[in-house]
């Protein structure tokens, strides 16, 4: 995978090079890889690869199809597509590319936007994930986790509360309290009408003795 992101460069590609000892004060544009040894102060454009050596240093933008920096870049990187920062690299910037290679030892300060190689495969993959989330809410509606008409089945309607009042914790002791009454109140009359019965059972039949009364 690291071999996939490694820019590959062919010295003999480089058809222009900045020396050690030359310093240049001004934009840069060239159609083939460049390979600086000194310093640039000013933007970098090419549609080849860009070589930054070591003890080299650049500040400002630089475009183009692949880079390498062993040297120090003060700017943002606008590459097609590879970009490697070597162990002895500093960038202070920004970097657009597809593919980012950043040594351990190196030095990077700045934010990194990854380009998409595909831009149809990336509506693809936003396509299925839009499906996938679309499934799952309809599975919950399923289960009655969310439904869109009659609500969460935790809310209870205010009819269904008034009818079922009577299951509250008073009402429900009041009403056991009523029961309790009511069966004291019939145990009394069955007293009553057992001592009416006993008494009309002595007089008809008389005591044990056989003596009836008068």
């Amino acid at each position: 995978m690291f071999n996939e992101d490694k820019v590959k460069i062919k010295m003999k590609t480089i058809m222009t090079i900045i020396s050690r000892d030359t310093v240049i004060n001004g934009d840069i544009e060239t159609e083939t890889s460049i390979r600086i040894d000194g310093k640039v102060r000013g933007n970098i454009t090419t549609k080849g690869i860009v070589l930054i050596s070591r003890n080299a240093s650049v500040t400002g933008d630089i475009k183009a199809e692949s880079i390498v920096v062993a040297g120090c870049v003060e700017g943002n990187l606008h590459i097609e597509e590879k970009t490697n920062i070597e162990d002895t690299g500093e960038l202070y910037g920004d970097v657009e590319t597809k593919r980012l290679l950043i040594d351990e030892n190196s030095v990077f300060f700045g934010n990194c936007i990854m380009k998409r190689e595909n831009a149809e495969k990336l509506a693809e993959i936003n396509a299925r994930r839009a499906a996938v989330a679309k499934k799952r809410a309809g599975e919950k509606i399923r289960n009655n986790t969310v439904h869109p008409e009659k609500g969460n089945r935790r809310d209870v309607p205010e009819e269904k509360k008034v009818k079922h009042a009577d299951t509250m914790p008073e009402n429900h002791a009041e009403k056991k309290s009523e029961e309790t009454s009511e069966g004291r109140d019939e145990s009394e009359e069955g007293m009553a009408f057992l001592d009416v019965n006993v008494s009309n059972r002595k007089k008809k039949f008389g005591n044990k003795n056989g003596r009836g009364t008068k």
